[in-house]
């Protein structure tokens, strides 16, 4: 396996590093790996260097990339949103690898925001064939919403029925007279739950292989096992999605068994998408 630093993008000022196996045949497909929130390129516990090179080692290259203005890449000298510059970067990661490799195929994997800019990349371009996000869009069920409220009253009973009576009192008061609700700006839009759905739908019909997981630190708003499948089941694409529940694991998988454990998984995920249409 061979690694190097390149740069890239409008300005030349995103910085990567590239991870090209040598000793395997290649396969014709290559990885693209990017931050997770503000963490540098080589991700949470140092999760992206150890899946790029477990990768190489079976014939897949990979560049995780910093974002603009993250790790070491420049700010963006354009104006454009945190949310469509990132997939901006995402882009042109791809145009690098196809530069380097010939490689026009790809798997994007991204963890909370980088899930997300994923998903919006990888509705609008042809070149991505694989996804794995780990604790993206999550939405609620009947069943996650009484094991919230349930577990609400159970460790905080007291704030949690002071916070309903506030709520309740508020629809009493004039429109006025009610504190207006702080709104946080993420740098990245969250997508509707039909959204969601016509968005894995496209993708599934393109052929585009799907592979969600969700986390411990995920479980205020995903809670059990077959909550994927309750939420969307009247959708035809709830079979071809793999999506597994991982209460066990942390959001930034700190655990090296848990590193480990789903760096095998990706792995063998990877070898089973097709290397072409």
């Amino acid at each position: 396996m061979s690694e190097h630093v390149v740069t890239f993008g409008a300005q030349q000022g995103l910085v990567g590093t590239l991870s090209i196996p040598t000793d395997v045949a290649p396969h014709a497909l290559a990885f693209v790996l990017l931050n997770a929130g503000v963490i540098p390129r080589m991700g949470p516990h140092r999760f992206n260097v150890k899946l790029a090179r477990a990768l190489a080692q079976q014939g897949i290259s990979s560049l995780r990339l910093d974002l603009s203005g993250q790790g070491d890449s420049q700010p963006a000298l354009g104006n454009l949103h945190y949310e469509h510059q990132a997939q901006a970067d995402l882009r042109a990661a791809m145009d690098e690898v196809t530069a380097h490799t010939g490689i026009t195929r790809f798997v994007i994997a991204g963890i909370c925001s980088g899930a997300v800019t994923g998903l919006a990349v990888a509705r609008k371009d042809p070149r991505v064939v694989g996804l794995w996000m780990l604790d993206g869009h999550a939405y609620a069920t009947w069943r996650s919403t009484l094991w919230r409220i349930a577990r609400q009253l159970r460790y905080q009973f007291s704030g949690t029925v002071r916070t309903w009576l506030a709520r309740l009192l508020d629809q009493f008061r004039p429109q006025s007279a009610v504190a207006p609700h702080p709104q946080i700006d993420y740098g990245v839009r969250s997508l509707s739950r039909a959204e969601f759905a016509q968005a894995l739908q496209n993708l599934v019909d393109r052929g585009v292989q799907v592979y969600l997981v969700y986390t411990l630190d995920k479980l205020w708003s995903y809670s059990y096992g077959g909550q994927f499948r309750d939420t969307f089941k009247r959708h035809a694409f709830v079979d071809e999605v793999i999506c597994e529940h991982r209460p066990d694991m942390d959001h930034t998988l700190t655990k090296l068994s848990a590193q480990q454990e789903v760096i095998s998984q990706i792995a063998a995920w990877a070898r089973q998408i097709p290397m072409a249409h």
